[in-house]
Order: structure tokens, then sequence, then C-alpha cells
């Protein structure tokens, strides 16, 4: 009862790496549009430099979008070959996007990458990778943003957006009445 001698396995490679961010105040997706879209690139260039740090790439890009009233909706989408790419990654959460009502307000924003297998040429190891921004730095506080690794740990979010990655649109000004 509760023995085993068998050694204990304190490294697993990540299943999904993944970043989303909770807002301080529900955003609407065509009020708060650019904001939005300033703060889905910034998900994506954070994941792509995660992939890259711990030497990873990967096929399924997902999103996950928390409503107003809690609910919660997620939506993926397999490309044909691996990726780090933040363009990549932003095109295909993009497209994941337009599969999602976006009527309500949004609570949380979130960006994946799953399917994972090394990158090509890369002797990292994820167990020794460091939780720091490219260049060692961390980024500085400004909001409330939970981290997934394969589990979610909390860190401060970056600094105001200045995306690298060019902003596409990311809600389209959808018909109908404009919800409060």
């Amino acid at each position: 009862h509760g023995r085993d001698d068998r050694p204990v396995v304190t490294h697993s490679e990540p299943r999904s790496i993944s970043r989303e961010t909770t807002f301080e105040h529900d955003l609407h997706a065509r009020r708060d549009r650019e904001q939005l879209s300033a703060i889905f690139t910034t998900l994506c260039e954070r994941v792509a430099d995660d992939l890259r740090r711990k030497g990873y790439v990967g096929r399924t890009i997902g999103i996950k979008l928390r409503y107003d009233d809690f609910s919660t909706l997620t939506r993926d989408q397999t490309l044909a070959e691996p990726t780090d790419n933040a363009a990549a990654i932003r095109a295909a959460a993009g497209r994941c996007l337009k599969r999602v009502p976006l009527e309500r307000r949004l609570r949380l924003l979130g960006v994946r990458v799953g399917t994972l297998s090394r990158a090509q040429g890369t002797d990292a190891d994820p167990a020794n990778a460091e939780d720091a921004a490219p260049g060692g730095r961390l980024p500085q506080p400004s909001a409330v943003v939970a981290v997934a690794v394969a589990v979610a740990v909390n860190e401060p979010a970056p600094p105001p957006y200045a995306p690298a990655t060019p902003q596409l649109p990311l809600f389209d000004a959808r018909e109908g009445p404009d919800p409060a």
C-alpha cells in the first residue's frame, strides 16, 4: 500500500505549449477589436518564442475563449507541417476564430500549439529551459496572465504591445445589434 520500487520520473515531454490572458475587464470583439488583435498577436508571438526556446515545433494550433458568462470554447486546426513561426501560428489561430461566435464579451483569450515534436537541429533540454523571455529578460507586469506549458503557471503580462508580427484583422465586424 503506497510502496513502489520504481524510480520517480520528474520530467516528461509537454503535450502542448500555450499562452492565455484573463482580462481585467471583459472585452467586446467589435468595440475592443484593436486591443484584442494586439493581445492575440502577442500571445502568438510568445507561444512561438516558447516553442523555439524549448526546442519544439507543433502541428495543432488552437484557441481558447472564455465568455462573460464563464462558458469556455476551444477550436483547433492541424497544419500539414509543424511550425514554431509566429505568423503561421497567428494565421492558423485566426482561422480558428472565424469558427466561433463573437457576440458575447470575452474574459479570456488563449493560443495553444500541440502535437509537438522536437525541432530539427535542436539540442535544447526542456527540463533546463528558463522561463525568461528571449534575451533572458522577464516581461514587465501589467495584467494577470495565465501561462500553460502542459500545466498553468502565473506570471506578469507583457508590457504594452508593439508586436513584431504584422497585424492581421482579428475579429470581423459582424452584422446585427451591438450587445452591451
